[in-house]
């Protein structure tokens, strides 16, 4: 029953048709209700300059662009047009996004960008294909997506079920990523229902 619910909630994300092109606006709406506005907890790494609890400034996060990652930024004072501007152009962009054709694994990716890091989920799209191409031939994990990359996943996701199919397993392979940071880190467990929760609800 389980992964049947899960496969219903891939399709309607996902969609019935790939939109022409993938829009950055659009996924950006859905980015900005996961992260809300401004928060500062002195327990999250990533609200100090110096991305360690305690080092740096405590200057927080607001729409998801945190003091950890761009510690010249004025956090508290960002607007939604500036987290955008910085989302479009070392994200979005970083990340080659706008070649997808699928509205909704384009925001799946944007979204584990925002939250895990832009490398990482470029790195989560790389074990994907490898996982899906059944070449025999794996694209190396260096964080760089390419436009052959792009092209591959627009030619592979234009099933229906083989859309479903990668959403699937590039989530799972997040949810394995958000486990090992909370292994990792004991100050993050209290984030990993969350995490889960944002990547499966």
């Amino acid at each position: 029953m389980r992964r049947f619910k899960l496969l219903v909630a891939a399709a309607v994300l996902c969609g019935a048709t790939p939109a022409y092109a993938a829009d950055c606006a659009t996924a950006l709406q859905s980015i900005f209700r996961n992260e809300g506005g401004y928060q500062c907890m002195r327990g999250d790494s990533g609200n100090w300059t110096g991305a360690h609890v305690g080092k740096g400034e405590l200057k927080g996060t607001k729409y998801g662009i945190a003091a950890s990652s761009y510690p010249k930024e004025d956090i508290k004072g960002m607007t939604l047009q500036r987290a955008a501007q910085i989302y479009r152009r070392d994200f979005w962009g970083f990340l080659r996004l706008d070649g997808l054709k699928s509205q909704g694994i384009a925001t799946t990716i944007l979204d584990t960008g925002v939250n895990c890091g832009a490398g990482t989920a470029a790195i989560l799209v790389e074990k994907t294909v490898n996982i899906l191409n059944g070449t025999g031939s794996d694209v190396p994990l260096n964080a760089r997506i390419t436009p052959a990359m792009v092209a591959w996943v627009n030619v592979y996701t234009k099933p229906r079920e083989q859309r479903i199919l990668f959403y699937l397993v590039f989530q799972a392979l997040r949810s394995e990523r958000y486990a090992a940071i909370a292994r990792q880190d004991h100050n993050k467990r209290q984030f990993l229902e969350d995490w889960l929760l944002r990547t499966w609800g």
